[in-house]
């Protein structure tokens, strides 16, 4: 399938990261029924791209954001965040929540219904659709605090992450060790690669910016939205955890959908000829935010 080009690009400042420039590229995706002119507002999904923080682009999911925007009828914004080692950790999250805030900001001009939005990523991209809520939460609550208000009860009303990395606080060969294909892996020396260029030396694995699947229980039921739906791969070293977390979740009172893609490595859908069809798959997940979408 050819790249599904973006309608439009804004380039918007960092407000977040001490790091002001270069500024951070949205690209838009309209639905056909979509007009500049009109004032009817669209459900909203934002999409982070994968590449372990390190390398990719919004066109890789070029599939995924045609199949939210004409499947669902929705408008898609899909984050060029700023990459590592240039732009480690925490800097692609704070990219994420200033995209957010911009949304929530603007909504009414871009189209964009501010109580439907929903987030989504694959890979890296799918722990950004995680952790960027939860960012997002915890500085609206701090801004309330300071102004002496009541927290701000608005939220993302839906994740859709597709095989993310939850934990770092567990080894890649740990990760490795407890597959039932272990050969299937990542190679390490890739994996490894992407974790150095991210995370700087010394920091607190345990951060709940970085490893959310040992955040604590109320920062995951203050910070994530109700309905939640994880992917994951079977012959992926990051299945195991994406797995625990979506069990956690549920066991916290989450509405949690999970599925797994049997014999499938990490990435799958981004390869040419991949199968299962990501289509297929792509289906049933527009299907779980459609009905979120209607409430």
């Amino acid at each position: 399938m050819p790249l599904y080009h973006p309608a439009i690009t804004k380039s918007i400042p960092s407000t977040l990261s001490p790091f002001a420039l270069p500024l951070i590229h949205l690209n838009f995706y309209y639905p056909p029924s979509y007009s500049f002119s009109s004032s009817a507002l669209f459900p909203c999904i934002l999409n982070f791209h994968g590449g372990g923080f390190t390398v990719g682009t919004p066109a890789e999911d070029s599939i995924w954001l045609r199949y939210c925007v004409e499947d669902l009828n929705c408008i898609v914004c899909s984050v060029d965040y700023r990459l590592a080692p240039e732009y480690p950790y925490p800097i692609p999250i704070q990219d994420g929540v200033d995209a957010l805030l911009y949304l929530r900001k603007h909504s009414e001009q871009l189209g964009i219904d501010p109580e439907k939005i929903a987030t989504s990523g694959f890979s890296a991209g799918g722990n950004l659709a995680v952790v960027v809520p939860i960012l997002a939460r915890d500085i609206l609550d701090e801004r309330a605090k300071k102004e002496g208000k009541a927290g701000d009860e608005w939220g993302i009303k839906a994740v859709m992450t597709w095989y993310p990395g939850l934990d770092r606080t567990v080894t890649g060969k740990e990760k490795v060790a407890r597959m039932a294909n272990p050969h299937k892996a990542m190679p390490m020396i890739v994996a490894t690669f992407f974790d150095h260029s991210y995370i700087p030396r010394n920091i607190d694995r345990t951060e709940s910016y970085l490893s959310p699947a040992v955040a604590g229980d109320e920062v995951l039921k203050r910070g994530l939205p109700d309905k939640i739906a994880i992917w994951t791969c079977e012959n992926d070293m990051l299945c195991e955890e994406a797995r625990a977390f979506a069990e956690r979740l549920g066991k916290l009172g989450k509405n949690v959908r999970y599925g797994m893609v049997e014999g499938v490595a990490h990435g799958w859908d981004k390869f040419p000829g991949a199968l299962p069809k990501p289509e297929a798959v792509y289906e049933e997940a527009c299907g779980f935010l459609r009905e979120v979408f209607k409430e």
